[in-house]
């Protein structure tokens, strides 16, 4: 009887284990796209851009970009906010050290695609008590020099969030809206470390210019 529980346990835990490590990446499509097309607003790779205003309800921490169309973009995660403008140095420090950790440094990464001045981003927030372990929100926007003006988000799973302030559709629009400024710096994390840089899924739906 003992051993029957022991095993019934063991299941039980596998199960859990396994469910808890559930990436949902059936919407995320942009990494199968060309990144640029008929556009002349070039996206900065060599920093990072970050929130800036009064408004402390960014959508991500910061934004990171790479050529290949991939991008560190922290949904939901206040890495920075408009503190970061009164000590840049400061707040990339801390932002370095916390890469140092393996954990943290694959997660947070999506994919980007330019059209002509508008930007959209997909990336995937991270939770850690729900029987999904990754789900994709969509961030969508303007360039306008070495800015980054986020307009919408739009995400599947958000409005059944109390006061989130998506509508039915899963759409929320900022409004003001939002604003993230390049800043230069050496650092950047590890894009090769994203968690579905390894997936067979990804390497073989990836498009030749994202490669």
């Amino acid at each position: 009887m003992i051993q029957e529980k022991r095993k019934l346990y063991f299941i039980v835990i596998t199960i859990v284990f396994m469910s808890a490590c559930i990436s949902k990446h059936g919407k995320f499509s942009y990494y199968k796209e060309d990144p640029f097309i008929k556009s002349n607003y070039s996206l900065r790779m060599d920093g990072i851009y970050a929130p800036y205003g009064r408004e402390t309800n960014h959508p991500a921490g910061h934004m990171f970009f790479y050529r290949d169309g991939t991008c560190h973009v922290p949904i939901s995660v206040t890495t920075f906010d408009s503190t970061f403008w009164s000590h840049p140095e400061k707040a990339l420090a801390y932002h370095k050290n916390w890469n140092t950790n393996l954990h943290v440094a694959k997660e947070w990464w999506g994919h980007y695609k330019v059209r002509n001045d508008s930007i959209y981003i997909q990336a995937f927030n991270l939770f850690y008590q729900s029987s999904v372990k990754r789900d994709l929100v969509e961030l969508r926007g303007t360039i306008r020099n070495e800015t980054i003006v986020i307009t919408e988000a739009r995400c599947s799973w958000c409005n059944s969030m109390p006061l989130s302030g998506y509508n039915e559709q899963g759409v929320k629009y900022f409004i003001p809206n939002l604003e993230y400024r390049f800043y230069p710096t050496s650092f950047k994390p590890d894009s090769s470390l994203a968690w579905f840089k390894k997936k067979g899924w990804y390497k073989k739906g990836l498009q030749e210019g994202r490669k």
